[in-house]
């Protein structure tokens, strides 16, 4: 059985290579074409190249100056909201290491984040300004 298979498809991989694309990419008989039909588009398309090479040497790439922040604990997505993600952060953590242990007392730390956070929020829902 097995020499059989092998057989089959030695002799279907054979047959594919025989039947392999012999011509160009349509998109270079395209530009041929092309060419053949306007004889100043080769001249027109090489002055286009050397004003692209000429503008590439004339503004070098600048530094990239943003930086990305890429959430550190699975289950934290940034809002925007600086308040919100703290919060959400910080429960993200202490989720994360609630599931997965730990050995040097993170999820201690990020329980204690979460309860300043959330002291921290109900003392300002809790703030009455009054106005004489």
């Amino acid at each position: 059985m097995k020499k059989v298979f092998l057989s089959v498809f030695v002799v279907g991989t054979l047959l594919t290579a025989a039947h392999a694309q012999t011509r160009n990419c349509g998109t270079m008989e395209y530009n041929e074409l092309r060419k053949q039909q306007d004889p100043s588009l080769e001249k027109r398309m090489d002055d286009d190249e050397k004003l692209i090479q000429k503008w590439i040497k004339e503004n070098p790439a600048k530094e990239v100056t943003a930086k990305a922040t890429l959430p550190a604990v699975p289950g934290f997505i940034a809002t925007g909201n600086e308040e919100l993600d703290k919060f959400n952060y910080a429960k993200a953590k202490a989720k994360y290491h609630a599931q997965h242990g730990t050995t040097n007392g993170n999820a201690i730390q990020a329980e204690t984040s979460i309860d300043k956070i959330l002291r921290e929020k109900k003392r300002k829902e809790n703030t009455f300004i009054t106005i004489n």
